[in-house]
């Protein structure tokens, strides 16, 4: 089966499950490869459901590890555009109510 993320396809999207990522366009994202290089971002709202950057929607029910990897990729190039202490305590914040958000002990 192929699958353009780009083409709002329900019956394609409904049979690759939960997708990773929702684009600021609302376009389903199912895989890694197909997330694009998020710059540092303008707003970040660390909900009870989703982490949401600049509009791209990262609901928790489907994170798995390469969603964690591509978010601790992310951060990090964030870091290295800007170095600002500024910078680096946002962030920090950022992945504190993430981690805050996201863990719910079982």
């Amino acid at each position: 089966m192929s699958f353009d993320p780009l083409q709002n396809d329900r019956k394609q999207a409904s049979q690759l499950g939960p997708p990773i990522a929702i684009s600021p366009q609302g376009d389903p994202i199912f895989a890694f490869g197909h997330l694009p290089n998020i710059p540092i971002p303008r707003l970040v709202r660390v909900k009870a459901d989703q982490l949401e950057i600049d509009g791209w929607i990262f609901p928790y029910f489907a994170i798995k590890k390469g969603t964690l990897q591509f978010l601790r990729d992310t951060m990090e190039r964030w870091i290295k555009e800007d170095d600002s202490r500024e910078n680096r305590a946002w962030i920090a914040k950022i992945a504190e109510a993430f981690y805050q958000s996201a863990y719910r002990p079982t």
